[in-house]
């Protein structure tokens, strides 16, 4: 598993990496666990109750920095965060950055991997088919738009794997896939679940069937958090709390509360390590 901000699995890259270790490190004097939260992540709030527990278990105070807030613009291209806002964001602001998006595979990389620690994995999500119709993407007529970011991972991968096969309609982003999907100007559409959830629990109110993107891969993706790289010893921490959370049912609990479905947003189990790509040095 290599981790991807949301802006990159919505469509665009990181921009290139630059050096910059840990600068201007500030000296905290108080006990709060300060947590970075982007609210261009659809589903940070449940980073947020997410981060309230993780604090709880280790029996501090959360605290939390807004990184940034909701686009107002949904016409816009989702803005990418560079290496170096991470690198200050952790040397900075807050202790732990909430909701990086790992793959599954080994396949992709996330913008500072070699000054970031990745914790395990607390839940998992994927891309799926939403369709008035069909209940597989093979089920598509052909003639038939589908909506989908341009772009993204997905837009790139059916078009390797099945050139000619489907007609993709690219657009900007998913909050405007997820509203056009909704609305019925798309009758199918290939996006990430939390870009639709975040909108609407009960897509089938909307006439929508929802379903797993049969025969894809790297549909389906983990949730982390993140510490400076030299910060080994909270990392180890932030995983055992992640691994109580997940021991204790509380994180399926906390997507129950959601009101999110759980075929498509699944609690880790306890036990899940993080990939050999993500360890420090040392092989934690």
């Amino acid at each position: 598993m290599r981790a991807l901000g949301w802006a990159v699995l919505f469509g665009l890259a990181w921009a290139q990496p630059q050096e910059y270790p840990f600068p201007n490190r500030f000296l905290k004097t108080d006990r709060a666990l300060t947590f970075c939260l982007d609210k261009q992540n659809p589903l940070w709030p449940l980073e947020e109750r997410v981060a309230q527990e993780l604090a709880r278990t280790l029996g501090r105070p959360a605290r939390f920095y807004i990184h940034r807030e909701a686009q107002t613009n949904l016409s816009a291209p989702p803005i990418p965060v560079t290496r170096r806002e991470f690198q200050v964001l952790l040397a900075r602001y807050c202790d732990v950055y909430m909701g990086l998006l790992g793959s599954t595979t080994a396949a992709f990389d996330y913008p500072a991997d070699e000054q970031m620690l990745a914790t395990r994995p607390y839940y998992r999500s994927r891309y799926v088919l939403v369709s008035r119709q069909a209940d597989g993407l093979n089920q598509v007529p052909k003639n038939e738009p589908i909506g989908i970011v341009g772009r993204s991972l997905p837009y790139n991968l059916i078009l390797r794997q099945f050139p000619g096969r489907y007609n993709l309609a690219p657009v900007i982003n998913s909050a405007v896939l997820a509203r056009k999907l909704l609305s019925g100007e798309f009758k199918h559409g290939v996006i990430f679940a939390p870009a639709l959830y975040a909108l609407e629990r009960n897509p089938a109110q909307k006439g929508l069937k929802v379903g797993s993107l049969e025969g894809l891969p790297n549909t389906d993706w983990y949730v982390i958090a993140a510490v400076a790289r030299d910060r080994v010893t909270l990392r180890d921490q932030l995983d055992r709390a992640i691994e109580r959370l997940l021991k204790s049912g509380r994180m399926a609990r906390l997507i129950q509360q959601e009101n999110l479905p759980t075929a498509f947003f699944t609690p880790t189990a306890p036990n899940e390590q993080r990939p050999q790509s993500e360890s420090d040095r040392d092989g934690r």
